[in-house]
């Protein structure tokens, strides 16, 4: 089950009190296919829990519940998938008639707690998720410019910032802020889902700081490997030419020591010197080893 069902079926379950707010909610539902205006009703879905919670409002709200045709149809994966398609008698599109009160949704409005109801159905019939371990993106499909453009009003109203784009035909307004995906599935009723995004974020930036430092503690491994490397070419090169000896026996010590050890770091170098000298004292002797190999070798 993807992220986006997983949150409409857990949104399905929610009690609403208020007559108002459930007219709300068919409304939000209805919104994207219906054209209110001109008494034209639609509402179709492939998630059963939607079919049965549209049915159970309208018979809360006109006394009636909707019946289904149901068919099935290909998902983009290429899997059957069962529709529901709601069927309007004559009676039930007298009372839709009265849900919508133009020119805006809003009009439509009784309490302060419609707004949201509004929204929810609009995500119940026509929004969509991406599971947040891999991105953040909220998305409603609303092809129609004036109602996306009412909805985003609606939202706005609310406090969200969204965007609108178009592909291929098919409007949408979008949030990939994560933090605003959170405050508006929030908003909706899926606090369990916003809370869940606020988990993955926190391991994610976790990871990202281990990565950060791991990647930060190689870098340096890098370097001081590649300092080591150098400095242990200069000394075979001194051997090799018969100049080790000019360096005096506590530098040529060090300079035996390292060649020997390639493989260990500057603390344990300093600390098989006898007697062990400090890792700033192991350093200076490097450095000195360094000046007097481009003295020798300036030309």
């Amino acid at each position: 089950m993807s992220f986006s069902s997983e949150i409409k079926n857990t949104l399905c379950g929610i009690n609403i009190k208020n007559k108002c707010c459930k007219a709300a909610l068919i409304l939000g539902m209805m919104f994207a296919s219906s054209d209110f205006e001109k008494k034209i009703y639609k509402f179709s879905t492939d998630n059963e829990k939607c079919s049965k919670l549209f049915s159970l409002m309208t018979k809360s709200v006109f006394g009636r519940e909707i019946d289904y045709e149901t068919y099935e149809k290909l998902d983009r994966k290429g899997s059957e998938i069962v529709n529901y398609r709601a069927r309007f008698d004559d009676n039930l599109t007298d009372a839709f008639a009265k849900l919508y009160r133009p020119p805006l949704p809003e009009s439509s409005f009784v309490c302060t707690n419609c707004p949201s109801h509004f929204v929810r159905g609009v995500f119940l019939s026509n929004g969509t998720v991406t599971d947040p371990s891999s991105s953040y993106h909220l998305e409603f499909s609303l092809s129609d410019d004036e109602k996306r453009k009412a909805f985003e009003n609606i939202l706005s109203d609310e406090g969200f910032y969204v965007k609108e784009t178009v592909r291929r035909g098919v409007g949408a307004i979008y949030v990939k802020k994560s933090e605003t995906v959170e405050d508006i599935l929030t908003y909706i009723g899926a606090s369990t889902y916003s809370i869940k995004i606020m988990d993955i974020k926190i391991v994610r930036e976790i990871r990202n700081n281990e990565n950060r430092k791991s990647n930060c503690d190689a870098a340096n491994i890098f370097k001081s490997t590649g300092a080591a490397a150098t400095v242990i070419k200069y000394i075979n090169r001194l051997i090799n030419d018969n100049k080790i000896d000019g360096l005096g026996e506590q530098l040529k010590t060090t300079a035996l020591l390292r060649v020997n050890n390639p493989e260990m770091s500057l603390s344990e170098l300093a600390s098989i010197h006898e007697p062990p000298i400090t890792k700033s004292g192991l350093f200076h002797r490097l450095s000195k080893i360094n000046a007097y190999y481009e003295k020798c070798y300036k030309d």
